[in-house]
């Protein structure tokens, strides 16, 4: 926070205006500071947010751990929230946490209030902005007391675009530099939006004044007007009027053509809809609006109903409670198969952007994945979860094994949580999956595969982050549960492995094992003067001068592009039951980031594969290309390789490194073996 708020906390007049808008200083305080980090799906900080700005968090006061709600309704994480804290949502936990997050959103969008008062920008010390007649609409809407209509109202306020928009407002108003004042308020005046949507909802009238993106009129939540060409003169905002029933912008009465109404995916166990139109939809900043029309329309909500229905399956009960909360969906093109593209935010919770999959089984895990970062994200809005921004945001230097580039503390928090519930719905897959559920197909070994691979990966991460520096007590908490939920649901079959479970659990292990040795090939670099010392004694065909535990190696991140999850991409085809118990030789090239010799090693052609790794080492540093060379000596050579074998899959970066050293002198598979000693 800049040093103009900083000293209005320090001089008291925090606490009055905060009073005035209805807020404790503390709650002030901790949303303000929840805010300051824009987080993704994956936790991170998003350093291409620089449209909103982005708070110091180290010059923002400290609150307690726990947030001023939990304070104040006596809230405590292991007694009052046991099931989600392990990653399980339960129908009573998420009452009591979705009532929270209405708290939350409400203290949010005071926040904006507060700080557009305070804004150290405003030109001759004019308001901004009067946010005051929206904020009392939004009051009215929300103390009607048609239930029904009421609910209507806490849902359009627990919309993602609208926590999206606050945060982004409070970290822009928050900043010490001046920006473009006029295009401030006009992204502040989206709360007019906000409110005339709330009021829409209540059958409320209003008469304001709403912004207009890119010629569209747009309401959060249900729709928007294409306004004619010329009716707004250019204008960034039109009137608009309503008598409770029907609206009129620019003397458009808003039904029909051209009104827009968001397509519905579902109403149960709440509304579900897509959105490309709102303009605060997406974490990667403001987007225009683009309508999502006739069969691309109809193929979401078709692949949603059936994935729907994989969740209600579930046991335990908790099926439907992995839909609970979800409020959008903001669609994006089909992609490769097996590599879906999701993203969120904490900041907006409920909503999530996603490519498109037509096979319901996969997109079932999409929902539950993201399902989990908006709970976790929901849960650090009452609990310290992810500490103290400024020590852990921008330290990227965990390995995780569902990204290819290092991950901050925070991320690494999200991605264990969200992968946790992935692999506890794969395995409830594997248990009970029949050829009937999935169109005559047995997916029990995909699902297998899916299960261990990211129990393999969530355990490595959780067992690595309770030595975290930073880690809180909400976090620690966190993870234990996670580990022990892991243990008993997942590493635990409930039945008799077959063959195929056998070989899946061992692709698996394989491919975890893949993904790290690649991921320390490509961000690890080790000690110049011992790679060149060894690099001339390779080359002068000396003895091995000192050992590989000699050789320290720093985290080094890499820019470069990577697949590092290609190997496990032609795993899933492999076991996949739409194909053959081998590959489809049309998969060479097609599936991004393999060659021919992943191709070879998956398919189990390891003597093939180690020709074809072999060849690609000796061009360079591939780090595909050394692990896979591993991988296939494992599987191909004879014992007396294995050594080399270990080598390359534990310290793939100090093969890469001598041979880079020695102007590739050498065989990569003999080096390999001399470096092991």
């Amino acid at each position: 926070m800049d040093r103009f708020i900083l000293s209005s906390v320090l001089g008291g007049r925090m606490s009055v205006h905060a009073r005035s808008c209805g807020l404790d200083t503390e709650t002030l305080l901790w949303v303000s500071r929840s805010a300051a980090v824009p987080m993704t799906s994956a936790g991170g900080y998003n350093p291409s947010r620089d449209e909103s700005g982005v708070i110091d968090p180290a010059t923002v006061p400290q609150p307690q751990s726990d947030g001023p709600l939990a304070v104040e309704q006596g809230w405590h994480l292991e007694r009052d929230f046991p099931e989600i804290l392990s990653g399980r949502p339960a129908e009573a936990e998420m009452l009591r946490l979705s009532a929270a997050e209405d708290h939350w959103r409400t203290a949010l969008l005071e926040a904006v209030r507060f700080h557009a008062r305070e804004w150290p920008g405003r030109p001759d010390g004019d308001a901004l902005i009067d946010l005051d007649p929206a904020m009392a609409l939004i009051a009215a809407a929300t103390s009607c007391t048609d239930e029904m209509l009421r609910g209507r109202v806490q849902w359009l306020l627990r919309y993602p675009s609208v926590g999206i928009w606050a945060a982004t407002m409070v970290r822009a108003l928050c900043r010490p530099q001046v920006g473009d004042a006029a295009e401030l308020r006009k992204r502040l005046s989206y709360l007019n939006a906000i409110a005339a949507a709330a009021a829409i909802q209540a059958q409320l009238p209003f008469s304001l004044r709403l912004p207009v993106w890119d010629g569209w009129l747009v309401l959060p939540g249900i729709g928007a007007l294409l306004l004619p060409e010329g009716d707004t003169n250019g204008a960034p905002w039109v009137a608009v009027e309503s008598d409770g029933f029907r609206m009129c912008a620019a003397g458009v009465e808003l039904e029909g053509d051209p009104w827009y109404e968001l397509p519905i995916l579902a109403d149960s166990p709440g509304r579900v809809v897509l959105d490309r139109m709102d303009p605060f939809r997406s974490v990667r900043g403001m987007l225009s609006p683009m309508p999502v029309r006739g069969h691309e329309a109809e193929s979401w909500r078709s692949v949603f109903e059936q994935s729907s229905g994989v969740l209600r399956a579930l046991g335990r009960g908790q099926g439907c409670d992995y839909l609970r909360g979800l409020a959008c969906i903001v669609p994006e093109e089909l992609r490769e198969r097996f590599r879906p593209h999701s993203v969120s935010c904490a900041d907006g919770t409920g909503g999530f952007t996603a490519s498109f999959q037509d096979e319901p089984l996969q997109f079932a895990g999409t929902l539950v994945h993201e399902g989990q970062h908006s709970r976790l994200s929901m849960l650090a809005h009452l609990f310290d979860v992810f500490g103290d921004p400024s020590a852990s945001a921008t330290r990227l230097q965990y390995y995780a094994g569902w990204r290819d580039d290092p991950r901050p503390l925070a991320g690494m928090l999200q991605g264990v949580y969200a992968f946790a519930g992935v692999a506890d719905y794969w395995s409830w897959q594997a248990e009970t999956s029949t050829n009937e559920d999935h169109g005559g197909g047995d997916y029990r070994a995909l699902a297998r595969f899916e299960a261990e691979l990211w129990s393999q990966q969530v355990v490595r991460a959780a067992r690595e982050l309770l030595h975290a520096e930073g880690l809180t007590e909400p976090g620690r908490l966190m993870l234990g549960a996670v580990l022990r939920r892991i243990q008993s649901s997942v590493r635990t079959p409930g039945r008799r492995l077959q063959g195929t479970d056998q070989q899946a659990i061992t692709a698996a292990r394989i491919c975890a094992s893949d993904h790290q040795a690649a991921w320390f090939a490509r961000h690890r670099q080790p000690d110049a003067a011992r790679v060149a010392e060894l690099a001339l004694a390779w080359t002068c065909g000396y003895p091995l001068p000192l050992t590989p535990s000699e050789v320290t190696a720093e985290l080094q991140p890499s820019t470069d592009g990577a697949h590092l999850d290609a190997r496990a991409v032609l795993w899933r085809h492999r076991l996949d039951p739409v194909g053959g118990p081998r590959l489809d030789p049309g998969l060479v090239g097609a599936v991004e980031g393999a060659d021919r010799a992943d191709f070879d090693l998956v398919n189990g052609d390891a003597a093939q594969a180690l020709r074809g790794y072999r060849e690609r080492a000796e061009r360079g540093a591939d780090a595909q290309a050394w692990v896979g060379l591993g991988l296939a000596l494992r599987a191909a050579a004879p014992a007396s390789l294995a050594p080399a074998a270990d080598l390359l899959l534990h310290r793939p970066e100090l093969a890469m490194a001598v041979h880079a050293a020695s102007d590739g002198h050498g065989d990569p598979v003999a080096l390999a073996a001399w470096l092991a000693g």
